[in-house]
C-alpha cells in the first residue's frame, strides 16, 4: 500500500509546474495555456524568455517558478474568482538562442560575441511576436513580460522598444538581470527577498552595467520590477566566484523567492480587468 501511495505521488510531482488548465469556470478563476502562438480569445498574453544556455522550446527552472506563483495567485484571488467568465491567460515561450556566456570574460564581451547576437536576436523576436500578434486583435490583450538573466536583458529593451512604439505594457519582471540598476532614478521596484520592496541602493548594479548607465526610461515606472539576491554577483556586481554563480542559478529556483513580485503583478492584471485583487 505504502509502494502504490508514493507512486502517486511521485506521478502527482512531475505534473508540469505550468500545465494548460482544463478545469471549468466554476472551479477555475484562470484558464491557463501555454502556446506557440498567441491568439486575440485571450485576456492576458505572458511572454516568458529563458536564461543563458537554458533548453530551447521550454521554460527555464527560474521562470517556471515565477510563472506558477503568478498561476496560483491568479487563481487564489476571490475577487477575480467572482468573475463571470474565466480570465483567459496565454503563457509564450520566447525562441530566441540563450547563448552561453562565461561568467568570468561577461564585462569584456564584444559587439559580435554570441552572447551579445543573441540577445539582439531575443529583443528583436519579443518586439515582433508582441506587434504582429496585436495587429491581429480588434482589443488586444493584456501584456506581460518576463525574464531571467539573459532573458531579462532581452526584456529590458524589448519593453523600451515596445513603450517607445506606444505598445502599452502592464507590467515586465526582470529576474536576475545582468543590466540592473537599482538607483532611485531607475524607475523599477526592487526586490531581493521578503515581504517589501527593497530600498533602491546605488551599490545594486548589474554586471553588464557597473556603472548603472542603462537607467529605465521614466514610461516605466510603476510596471517594472526587479527580483534581483543581493548574494548575487550577475545582478549586483560583486566577486564572480563559483559561490555566487551557484546563487544566480539556485536562488531563484523556489517560488518562494517570487510571491511577493507575483502578488504585484496580480494585482495589477485585477485591475485591469476589472476586478480588485484582495
Amino acid at each position: 500500500m505504502r509502494k502504490i501511495v508514493a507512486v502517486i505521488a511521485l506521478t502527482i510531482a512531475m505534473i508540469p509546474l505550468v500545465a494548460p488548465s482544463t478545469a471549468s469556470a466554476s472551479s477555475r478563476a484562470v484558464d491557463w495555456d501555454i502556446v506557440t502562438s498567441y491568439s486575440c480569445k485571450a485576456d492576458v498574453w505572458i511572454l516568458s524568455a529563458r536564461g543563458s544556455g537554458q533548453t530551447q522550446d521550454s521554460f527555464g527552472t527560474q521562470e517556471r517558478a515565477f510563472l506558477k506563483d503568478v498561476k496560483y495567485q491568479l487563481n487564489g484571488r476571490s475577487a477575480i474568482k467572482a468573475r463571470s467568465k474565466l480570465l483567459r491567460v496565454q503563457v509564450l515561450d520566447l525562441k530566441y538562442p540563450a547563448t552561453t556566456v562565461n561568467l568570468k570574460s561577461f564585462i569584456t564581451y564584444g559587439p559580435k560575441s554570441g552572447y551579445c547576437a543573441s540577445v539582439a536576436l531575443g529583443i528583436a523576436k519579443a518586439v515582433k511576436t508582441i506587434k504582429s500578434s496585436r495587429r491581429k486583435c480588434k482589443n488586444p490583450p493584456t501584456v506581460v513580460l518576463t525574464g531571467y538573466s539573459q532573458g531579462a536583458q532581452v526584456m529590458r529593451y524589448a519593453a523600451r522598444n515596445l513603450l517607445a512604439k506606444n505598445v502599452p505594457i502592464a507590467s515586465v519582471t526582470l529576474i536576475a538581470d545582468p543590466t540592473n540598476s537599482f538607483r532611485k532614478t531607475a524607475n523599477t521596484m526592487s526586490y531581493n527577498g521578503g515581504s517589501t520592496w527593497a530600498s533602491p541602493r546605488s551599490t545594486y548594479a548589474g554586471v553588464a552595467n557597473p556603472k548603472q548607465k542603462k537607467i529605465l526610461p521614466t514610461a516605466f515606472k510603476d510596471i517594472a520590477a526587479s527580483v534581483c539576491d543581493k548574494r548575487d554577483s550577475v545582478c549586483h556586481i560583486g566577486p564572480a566566484t563559483t559561490a555566487a554563480t551557484d546563487v544566480h542559478r539556485d536562488a531563484y529556483r523556489s517560488k518562494r523567492m517570487y510571491h511577493f513580485p507575483a502578488q504585484w503583478l496580480v494585482k495589477k492584471v485585477a485591475k485591469i480587468h476589472g476586478a480588485t485583487a484582495g
